[in-house]
């Protein structure tokens, strides 16, 4: 019969194997799959297999349902400690020229590392500075000194972290916390990852606004009923061509 295996999690890397990497850089994998399995979780070496490298770790904290949830949670929170342990080691699969997953005992994929070509890795991943507005709930408001930090959660379930330098614009947000939408005009920097998605790097409130949370249907049917505007035109699109000064596109 078989022998039961006996560790919960395996980091399977790819297209290097134990005579290629230094033992500092193995060592490296090990302390940043640690990270990414998480420290309540508190894992510990099961065993190195030869070939292909491949981490095993058994778990003696947590429950491994709940390290499975962290773990699959990793691209829902691009700003979690295991989000940022995630972007650690694709960075060194890049510079090894390497790839790999994260996966269970029973062989099942949980983690997928896309393999990047570290020649190319400076040309993915970049930070820009920009100005623009984030829609969302205010869900929470700290800060004890100068500045202020929230939380918006838009329709989509992204949050967003916003810095408030302003106390009165730091004030009125607090007044429209767990309340209708706003509209949060910011400045700041966003950084494109090496998978090409961007996130919010460090992002400040510069005013808000309130957000109407009438329905299309609501808001169309207002417009409809309106005395005069295009129903009153007889040939609408010449009269917008006009106003846009495009009536003799084609003479």
């Amino acid at each position: 019969m078989a022998k039961k295996p006996d560790w919960d999690y395996a980091l399977h890397i790819k297209g290097v194997d134990l005579k290629s990497l230094p033992m500092a850089t193995v060592a490296e994998y090990i302390k940043e799959f640690a990270n990414l399995l998480g420290e309540s979780a508190k894992p510990v070496l099961d065993s190195i297999v030869k070939g292909s490298v491949v981490l095993r770790a058994k778990q003696q904290g947590d429950h491994p349902a709940i390290t499975r949830n962290r773990l699959q949670a990793i691209d829902a929170h691009s700003d979690s400690a295991a989000a940022k342990s995630y972007q650690k080691l694709q960075t060194m699969l890049a510079r090894d020229q390497a790839r790999a997953n994260v996966v269970d005992r029973q062989e099942k994929v949980i983690v997928h590392f896309a393999q990047i070509d570290a020649a190319n890795e400076s040309k993915v991943e970049s930070i820009v500075h920009d100005t623009g507005t984030i829609d969302g709930r205010v869900i929470s408001i700290t800060g004890a000194d100068d500045t202020v930090h929230i939380k918006l959660l838009n329709d989509q379930h992204q949050e967003y972290k916003v810095t408030v330098r302003d106390l009165g614009l730091a004030k009125e947000l607090a007044s429209k916390f767990r309340g209708p939408m706003v509209r949060v005009h910011v400045h700041g920097t966003w950084k494109r990852d090496i998978n090409g998605k961007w996130v919010g790097h460090s992002i400040y409130a510069d005013s808000v606004e309130d957000l109407e949370e009438d329905s299309l249907i609501d808001v169309m049917g207002r417009l409809k009923e309106h005395p005069g505007g295009w129903l009153n035109i007889n040939d609408p699109m010449a009269e917008w061509l006009e106003i846009r000064g495009q009536n003799d596109l084609h003479s």
